[in-house]
């Protein structure tokens, strides 16, 4: 990258010919800390002078300095110096995001934009390596800061209202922005004596986002592989939404490789499930939920019998390690253990999985009528046996307690 000469020349200006740069990234400044500014400006002076461009005959932009030309208004300077610059527009740019990232009280949330927007120059001036030498940064640094570009608006503004700390903030914005809501909620409890919420510890939210929020691919029923699966996902080897593709970031799950996009890892679930069936159709669909209001063709656990037959040459004991004629080799679809295969039998007409099934819920019936009839005597007979000692009135009571 070739060097730009700046010509600049000193001098005094007054305020008032003075104008902030609309293009300056920095946009959070701390009131107190000004006021402390400003104060150090009334008894010293301006120190440092501004960077300024001619934008018209008596006009000037303030490239940077905007803190202590806020400051120096503060205090009612009438004069300040400055150093003129001739820079064009894009130079100026340039040098406002390096300046701003390069100050030691700037916020990371500005600092990464203005990372970002030196990436999104023109004619692509800049790439992570050349921003981390030109900033005297590392590149990891680097790296780190442009995740918090992709905060949502309102996890940028608790950052920057300093309600969340850096590392509230890098959690949470390593996640796609479709989970970052729920990650923000869980970034706040109420303690007990309180109503207020307050900021949880980082590893605590660490912990429940890796929890709640993260699929541990390990454990899941697919080829991660496999590319043709889903063709616009790809491979999960070559997937940016996985912590074992860009270790630098993920640096905490060395040896824990998860997937942060839960909705491609359910579509990649859901197309593995349909080609299983597909390629072969005798697999019946079922589900480990009860109920009957489940989309056809799954079924659901309340219609089928799971078959475990005996390994051995033992006489099975019980009608669900029978195989039956019935028996289908069915594979879960809904349920905590989705992708497993099982023998069942979902004929309701069987007599070896399902009348006994039936019988045995009529006679649960049947004793629980008794039951409710046993306890409809109980209290009928305890009320007229009340009755009868309330009828013998005062006198027979006081007899009664003379005994």
């Amino acid at each position: 990258m070739q060097q730009q000469t700046i010509t600049a020349d000193f001098r005094t200006l007054a305020i008032d010919q003075l104008r902030e740069s609309p293009t300056n990234p920095r946009r959070s400044f701390d009131p107190d800390r000004l006021q402390e500014l400003a104060q150090s400006i009334r008894a010293q002076g301006v120190l440092v002078p501004l960077i300024v461009r001619n934008q018209a005959a008596d006009e000037f932009e303030v490239v940077a300095g905007a803190r202590r030309f806020r400051a120096a208004q503060a205090a009612e300077m009438f004069a300040v110096p400055v150093r003129v610059v001739e820079l064009t527009d894009d130079e100026a740019l340039t040098l406002q995001l390096v300046e701003n990232a390069q100050r030691e009280d700037v916020h990371p949330l500005e600092e990464a934009f203005a990372y970002r927007a030196l990436l999104d120059m023109p004619e692509q001036k800049y790439d992570v390596a050349s921003i981390a030498l030109k900033v005297g940064k590392s590149i990891g640094h680097v790296y780190g800061r442009l995740r918090y570009v992709d905060l949502i608006e309102p996890a940028a503004r608790a950052f920057l209202e300093n309600r969340l700390t850096a590392g509230h903030a890098l959690l949470i914005a390593r996640l796609p922005q479709s989970q970052q809501p729920q990650a923000l909620d869980a970034a706040f409890k109420t303690h007990w004596g309180s109503t207020e919420k307050q900021v949880v510890p980082v590893r605590e939210l660490a912990q429940w986002i890796r929890q709640n929020l993260m699929l541990q691919l390990e454990d899941a029923i697919f080829d991660r592989e496999d590319e043709a699966l889903m063709v616009e996902a790809g491979s999960c080897l070559r997937c940016p939404k996985r912590t074992g593709f860009n270790t630098a970031l993920f640096a905490d799950f060395q040896n824990d490789d998860r997937c942060l996009d839960s909705a491609c890892y359910e579509a990649k679930v859901a197309a593995w499930l349909k080609r299983q069936t597909e390629q072969n159709p005798s697999l019946v669909q079922i589900s480990e939920y009860y109920g009957t209001a489940r989309d056809q063709p799954i079924i659901p656990r309340s219609e089928y019998v799971e078959i475990k037959p005996l390994e051995n040459s033992e006489e099975p004991e019980r009608p669900n390690q029978v195989v039956c004629e019935s028996a289908a080799t069915g594979i879960v679809v809904e349920g905590k253990h989705v992708g497993r295969t099982v023998q069942i039998c979902a004929n309701p007409e069987c007599p070896i999985h399902h009348a006994p099934a039936q019988q045995e819920r009529e006679e649960q019936d049947e004793e629980y009528e008794r039951a409710l009839e046993e306890r409809a005597r109980n209290l009928a007979e305890t009320a007229s046996c009340s009755t009868r000692f309330w009828r013998k009135g005062p006198l027979f009571w006081a007899e009664w307690n003379t005994r």
